[in-house]
């Protein structure tokens, strides 16, 4: 766990580092899978804009102040999926089925 300030400056820059690598490389933003907490404590503001967040909370909905920079929220660890043998995990996005629609477009 990241403890002094120090501490979440130097992990938000070395992963604002792989983001932009990661863009640069495959030209796509990456994914995050943080916690609300660890959210709100590393990656909500700007300067994670442009990477889609995906956010874990297995008893409920987030309740994150700026819930509109959240892509989708992962609420289960033991769904299924016909031809996967083992257990899946189960998202929302956190917008309409006409947004997901367009932002799978634009991930391909």
């Amino acid at each position: 766990s990241l403890r002094s300030e120090d501490e979440i400056k130097h992990f938000q820059e070395e992963m604002l580092s792989v983001c932009m690598d990661f863009n640069f490389t495959y030209k796509k933003n990456l994914m995050i899978y943080t916690t609300e907490k660890l959210y709100q404590d590393i990656f909500s503001g700007s300067k994670f804009d442009n990477n889609n967040i995906v956010v874990e909370n297995l008893k409920f909905k987030p309740l994150m102040m700026d819930a509109s920079r959240w892509h989708f929220w992962q609420y289960k660890t033991d769904g299924t999926v016909p031809g996967i043998p083992m257990p899946t995990c189960k998202l929302v996005y956190t917008n309409t089925p006409e947004d997901f629609i367009n932002y799978m477009a634009h991930t391909k």
